[in-house]
């Protein structure tokens, strides 16, 4: 055997161990990015059960109940539902970062209407307007200033849930 058959099979060697290390980088990567997605759900979801568990405590329940249905708050329940409220739309923006990014989490026009039945509660409406908008940046304020004026969820979302009047 002569130096330009070993060369050869020297080349075609390395040639199989570049192409072997390719695909196990790509599997890896793929992998990774599956465990990633995962990561984000679960966050997310997380997080929504947290929101969603603290709103069933009867002392923010009656507080979410007031501003339901209009009742003036005092300094603590306001508080209490600014927390609360807070909390619900560092989900919000959360997912909305997802979205931006392509990051598969939660369907985000499932999300717009969720936040839409969310402003509908007056307190939050003006609370968003007033206070909270300042403090997200640009993209997600336009973005909840558009779910507000296109109206989106269920108008009488609240009012069944409550009982507040024919749907």
């Amino acid at each position: 055997m002569n130096w330009d058959a070993i060369g050869a099979i020297g080349e075609i060697v390395g040639a199989i161990a570049v192409f072997a290390t390719l695909v196990y980088l790509a599997i890896q990567v793929r992998t990774n990015a599956k465990m990633i997605q995962s990561q984000n759900i679960h966050s997310t979801t997380t997080g929504l059960q947290t929101w969603t568990e603290l709103g069933t405590r009867p002392e923010l329940a009656r507080v979410i109940s007031k501003a339901l249905k209009e009742e003036e708050l005092d300094e603590i329940e306001a508080l209490m539902l600014e927390g609360y409220v807070g909390l619900a739309l560092a989900q919000f923006w959360s997912r909305y970062k997802h979205h931006q990014e392509g990051l598969p989490a939660l369907s985000w026009e499932k999300t717009r209407l969720l936040i839409g039945d969310f402003v509908k509660i007056p307190w939050v409406k003006l609370w968003w307007q007033e206070y909270a908008r300042a403090r997200y940046d640009d993209d997600f304020a336009t973005e909840v200033d558009a779910i507000i004026e296109d109206d989106l969820g269920d108008k009488d979302y609240y009012r069944i849930l409550y009982g507040r009047g024919d749907a």
